[in-house]
Formats: C-alpha cells, structure tokens, sequence
C-alpha cells in the first residue's frame, strides 16, 4: 500500500530539505526524463533525434519540465521548450522562466520555440502545478497562443495536469487530457479522486526524498492507496482456514436481505458471503407488514441456491458479523428488524454493515447506537453510493454550521465520506470510480482497481456480502499484527474489484457472475 497526500501536505514537507539545499527539483526531473525516454524506447524504438517538447509555465513545474529537457538534450533528443502561460494577460517570454532549468537546457543544446514541432513525440505538460488554483482553459490558452498540440503526441503531464486542483482532483476549467502523468515526492489525492482519473492517464511516482518527512503526516490525515495489481489485502483477510478450525472458528455471518419485490438481492449477498469459505452463513427475513410470513419465497430462492445456508427469522441467534438492508424495500417490520439488529449488536459488539434500503432508515438517534456498538469491540460500516450518501446528508447534516465545504481541502468524494464518518461514528464506504473508505478517526483508503465493469444491478448487494464476510471471520494469528476494520473493508473492496476483472474476462457480465469469481481469485491468492 502506498500513501496519498495533498499538495499542502506535498509542500509542508519540502520545506525542511529545500531549506537546506537539497536539489529537489533536479530529482523529479531526471525521474521526468527517464518516464520520457522509457516512453520513447516503447513506442519509436530510437531515443536520438525524437523530438521533446515541453509547454513550460513560469512555475517550479516549468522548472522541472527544463532541467528535464536539459537531460534528454544529453541522450541525443531534439529538445524544445515553449513558454505558455500569462501574466495580467501578458504572454510569457523566455526570460521569465525558471533561470538554472532554462540556463541548463540552453547549455546542452535545446532550443526555445514558440510552436510545437510537427514531428514531436511527446509533448510535456508543465504549465500550472500543484499549487494552482483558478480556472484555466488550457486548449484555448494554447490555441490563442498559436500553440498547437500533434494529434499523434503523446502527453505527459508533469506532476499534475496543468489545471487540477492536485488536491480536490477538481476542473473549474479545461484542461489538456495526459497519457501519462509523472508526479513527484507522493501521489496527489487530486490525481486518484475527481476528474483526476480521467485526465492524468496513467501515473507513475518518481520518489525525491519526501517519504521521512510525509511519514510524519498525522493519523487523521492519512490517505493509503493499494496497489493497482496487488491482491496482498485480499491474501490477509481472506486466508484459507488453518488446520484446526471448525464451522464457528470460521465465522458466522448473518444476513437479511431480499424481500418478495427483490428476492434476486438475498441470492446475491449471501452468495458472496459462501463464496468466501466462511464456516455459516445465516439468513434472516422479515415479515410482512399484515404478520403474514411472506418472506418464505425469498428463503425457498435463497436455499435453493446455497443449501449449505440456514434460514430462518430469529434474529437473536448466532452471528460474528451483519449484512442488512439489500433488497428490503420498505416497511414497518424492515424498520423493527433494523433496530432489533443494532440493539443486539450494541449488546455484543457484533459488526453491522448498512446497505441499500438500510441506509434509508438511519437517523441522527441511530449515532447513540452506533456509540454503543463501539464501545462493545464492534463496528458500523455504511456502504452508499453517492446518492445515497447525499439522501444521508439531508437528513443527519441539517444542523447550522454542518456545511464547512468552504474550508474543505480534501477531494470531495473524500471529504464527503470522512465527514459522515465522523458524524455518525461509523465507516464509511463510499461507492464510486474510484472507491472511497473513510473511518470515525480520519483515517482513509482509496482502491482505483475497480472498473465500470462493476456498475452493474446487485454488484453493491455482492459487495456487502463480501464486507460482512470480512468482518465477521476469525483471522490465523500472524506476526505483522492485528489487522482493523479499515484493512477489513479495504480487502472487501479489492476482492470485489478483482472479482469484477476477472468476471469480465468472459465477456460481459451480470453481479450473478462475481460470487463465481470471487473462489477464482480466492483460489489464485491462496496458492
């Protein structure tokens, strides 16, 4: 797992080695020159004489792009600097750029221009950074300055594209699309949150010294990012039983979802809760609103699928973890189950998972009862989507002075999670392109391995099965200690992202298709 930091946290901790002379930027440009030459090696299979061209700001950014253009010059690459940008509307000249980077680049060789070489193959984007915050129309700015970009380029984006907020990941703008972006000392949260995925293309870090100071970052400011490929969460979590367990050791999660308008939502949370080898899973339904027992069709689909499940209504049996709320619809008896649930688990610190249609019925009286569930050794974990978060906010952030959003400095999917987490006491699992998990204290994880391959009906009602799963499994004692259930969910989420690329391996998929793919790749990390 890596880390994600803001620009401010990026800049707190440059200022002891800038201070003291460390050549920072010289760092992150040979890291720059070296994403470049790996770029041209790729795709033209020569270095000497392709063409480099960099669209430099008069920030340290621009910096960056020269001192990089001066080490490409020295392995034979036609390197051109253009200055772009304004100043109280005044065009920029070579003058005002950064004096050593252009002074570099100069003595090697390069050239400044004031167009783009038709033959260019890649096209450094260094116009803003980090720490801009306005709006900008890049391709305007580019078009009215003459500038024009090759369509067969390709863009790389130094640090951030020019235009993000390297932060929030939000455009007030436009900006000029990356193919890759090389970002240097931490990942931006802006490069992983917001538009930022669909703009930066791919990201590499280029490490310039930053990890002791930004390992001092604060717990509650901690954003930790899992590896694209990596299924290490998942291997953790999800470890195959030891020698000696039996059907309790292995955890029993209980279930109440479905009802006769969704009976598909109970086949699909329970399927993934099998399909991660727990030792029981059992299914609660609730009752109609007239007392009759009209739950029974849902609990014939749901043992005709999983004979190994059991069945029943009792709510007040055995349970390491709870699932509640796919596919309930509405209901006064939805509303008694929900708190008959939440009272048990205050009573043995049982984790809760809210989902679907029990997202709908938390209120501001439910914070208490997550407070006690706490206190008991257990946990609240809240799956919403963003509508669902936002009905959320409606009804529990209605308060005055609820809404500091001006003072926020976080991207908003992650500012929106933290804030609910620590309103309600509970984790926070926001759904979305890129995954948000947010806990009480602060403290966050990001997953980007999921894809629109996953925005499928009952993929959310897979995802809570595999999270109560989670939570509720006795993990074999290791000797890298005590996993939370922050590292809990995280693993939940990679294993459904990783269940969704499997899945799609075969062609386009429904959510019935994850629960086969969870054992294949529950089969893969545990070989």
């Amino acid at each position: 797992m890596r880390w994600a930091y803001t620009a401010e946290q990026i800049r707190a901790a440059e200022q002891p080695l800038l201070a003291a002379g460390e050549p920072l930027m010289r760092r992150a440009a040979y890291g720059l020159a070296q994403q470049i030459l790996r770029l041209l090696r790729a795709r033209h299979s020569r270095v000497s004489g392709a063409t480099v061209a960099a669209l430099v700001g008069k920030g340290n950014n621009g910096g960056d792009a020269l001192w990089a253009l001066a080490f490409l010059r020295r392995r034979g690459v036609h390197a051109v600097a253009i200055p772009v940008g304004a100043d109280h509307g005044a065009a920029i000249t070579a003058a005002d750029l950064h004096a050593e980077g252009r002074d570099a680049l100069l003595q090697a060789g390069g050239s400044m221009a004031t167009h783009v070489p038709e033959d260019t193959a890649v096209v450094v984007d260094a116009i803003f950074g980090t720490g801009f915050r306005g709006s900008a129309d890049v391709p305007t700015m580019l078009r009215d300055a003459g500038v024009t970009v090759p369509e067969h380029a390709v863009v790389v984006a130094c640090d951030v594209p020019s235009g993000l907020n390297a932060s929030t990941g939000e455009i007030p703008g436009v900006v000029l699309p990356a193919d890759l972006t090389v970002t240097f000392g931490g990942l931006k949260t802006g490069l992983l949150l917001g538009e930022g995925p669909r703009v930066a293309g791919r990201v590499e870090l280029i490490d310039v010294g930053l990890e002791p100071l930004l390992g001092e970052t604060p717990t509650d400011q901690m954003v930790g990012v899992f590896e694209k490929d990596t299924s290490a969460p998942v291997g953790a979590v999800f470890a195959p039983p030891v020698w000696d367990a039996h059907k309790y050791s292995r955890g029993v999660i209980a279930i109440s979802a479905g009802s006769p308008q969704y009976p598909g939502a109970a086949v699909l949370t329970v399927a993934a809760a099998v399909a991660t080898g727990v030792g029981m899973v059992r299914w609660v339904g609730v009752t109609g609103d007239d007392g009759d027992d009209d739950s029974d069709t849902v609990s014939a689909g749901v043992v005709a699928a999983h004979p190994e499940v059991i069945a029943g209504h009792e709510a007040d049996g055995r349970a390491d973890a709870w699932v509640l709320g796919p596919g309930w619809g509405t209901g006064e008896n939805v509303h008694a189950r929900y708190r008959q649930v939440l009272d048990l688990a205050g009573q043995r610190g049982t984790p809760v998972v809210l989902d679907a249609s029990a997202l709908e019925l938390i209120n501001n009286d439910d914070v208490a009862r997550f407070a006690e569930i706490r206190r008991a050794g257990g946990a609240v974990v809240l799956t919403p989507h963003a509508g669902e978060l936002g009905r959320l906010e409606e009804r529990l952030l209605t308060e005055p002075g609820a809404d500091d959003s001006h003072g926020r400095v976080d991207a908003v999917e992650l500012w929106r999670a933290r804030r609910m987490a620590a309103h309600v006491g509970a984790h926070v699992l926001l759904k979305g392109p890129t995954t948000v998990i947010a806990a009480p204290d602060g403290q966050a994880r990001l997953d980007t391995t999921g894809g629109p391959e996953l925005a499928t009906a009952g993929s959310g009602d897979t995802l809570a099965g595999l999270v109560g799963s989670a939570l509720g499994r006795t993990l074999p004692k290791t000797g890298s200690g005590t996993l939370d259930t922050l590292d809990k969910i995280a693993a939940a989420v990679r294993l459904h992202a990783l269940a969704g690329r499997r899945a799609q391996q075969y062609g386009p998929f429904g959510a019935s298709a994850l629960a086969p793919a969870v054992r294949e790749v529950l089969a893969e990390v545990g070989e």
